[in-house]
């Protein structure tokens, strides 16, 4: 016995059109962020993680990857990746003698500064087409799509996404 199937409504297709919309938005930011850092020999996970150091106290890994919403065995390869590059080094955590943070390097240090430059400058040239009010509302937008669907998630069990 055939089951009855309900017709695609106008709302559906243009939710879906938004959806398709965001998620090409979200590839080409990605793939542009990529080239970006690619000239510095970097990846999205390595860049964002440098951002979190600093040369004097550090950070833990544990810490490291609850921020960066990475497993433990995905910043231990980005962190030796830095580490062989000269970029960051492990230090003994004064705290806990079984725990090792990891700072920058003076290089490190200089190199996160260029690339930071770079990316800021980069970040200014894509955004150029948008007005000040429009980026603003743009991240008002996406800020209340986020904690919706954050709100939503939660309440349904489905995902536990960290913010």
């Amino acid at each position: 016995m055939p089951t009855e199937t309900k017709a695609v409504t106008p709302q559906h297709l243009t939710s879906l059109q938004l959806l398709y919309q965001i998620q090409k938005t979200y590839v080409l930011l990605d793939d542009y962020d990529q080239t970006i850092l690619e000239r510095f020999g970097l990846n999205s996970s390595q860049y964002r993680a440098l951002l979190l150091f600093d040369q004097e106290r550090g950070k833990r890994l544990t810490t490291i990857s609850e921020r960066l919403l990475l497993s433990k065995s995905t910043i231990t390869r980005v962190i030796d990746e830095l580490e062989e590059s000269g970029w960051v080094e492990r230090i003994p955590d004064p705290e806990d003698r079984r725990a090792q943070r990891v700072v920058l390097t003076p290089r490190g240090l200089h190199k996160r500064n260029q690339v930071c430059a770079a990316h800021q400058q980069a970040l200014s040239e894509l955004f150029h087409p948008l007005s000040a009010n429009e980026k603003e509302c743009l991240e008002e937008l996406l800020a209340k799509l986020c904690t919706y669907l954050q709100t939503s998630l939660d309440q349904h069990s489905l995902v536990n996404v960290r913010r």
